[in-house]
């Protein structure tokens, strides 16, 4: 049995990190799945925009 499942964000939707978690809350696997727009968050050019509501 899968214990840690790394994917890349094209897998981070809501039912795919619903199934990692289950139904009860508690999770199945460990999991390293980045949501959509995580890499572009972590530029310099999108930390330093000030059209961010983050910013």
């Amino acid at each position: 049995m899968l214990k840690t499942i790394i994917a890349d964000a094209g897998y981070g939707s809501e039912v795919n990190y619903v199934y990692t978690v289950g139904e009860d809350e508690e999770e199945r696997f460990e999991f390293l799945i980045p949501y959509g727009t995580y890499l572009k968050e972590q530029t310099r050019k999108y930390k330093n925009d000030i059209i961010n509501v983050k910013n």
